[in-house]
């Protein structure tokens, strides 16, 4: 049975300290402090992940307010991608085991970033799940940007 440890993903982290909507706001606003900030977060869950490994245990990673439905693929791209790539990747290199991450939201605008992370689980939020279902496939969701 796999042990992992839960830790935020950076851009839900950042909307703890900062609040959501002054972080959406500066992201537009004052892009290159939250680059910052996110640095500074990201290398904290590296200490966080370093400690976990020394346990021979794995990472599990919620992050809901990177959001597409939220944020928007573009800024998905530019204040989420690049810190949880980093992530993912830091944690096989450290732990020898794929990241868990949970992802809430219509996250079909994302998938092409999602399949690059070193994953070994993906949790969607059950949105994806009755859209899948009820609509068939992804070309016929109306909700769906691409």
């Amino acid at each position: 049975m796999p042990l992992e440890a839960s830790i935020g993903g950076p851009f839900t982290i950042a909307s703890n300290l900062r609040g959501v909507e002054y972080l959406l706001r500066d992201c537009r606003k004052k892009p290159e402090e939250v680059h910052r900030l996110l640095e500074i977060i990201t290398q904290t869950q590296m200490s966080c992940i370093e400690m976990v490994a020394e346990y021979g245990m794995g990472i599990a990673m919620a992050d809901p307010v990177a959001n597409p439905a939220l944020i928007g693929p573009k800024m998905y791209e530019e204040f989420v991608f690049p810190y949880t790539k980093q992530l993912t990747d830091y944690t096989v290199k450290k732990t020898g085991k794929k990241v868990s991450l949970h992802m809430c939201g219509n996250t079909y605008s994302i998938w092409k970033y999602l399949v690059q992370y070193e994953l070994n689980e993906l949790s969607l939020d059950n949105i994806i799940v009755s859209a899948a279902g009820s609509r068939g496939n992804r070309k016929s969701d109306p909700d769906c940007r691409q």
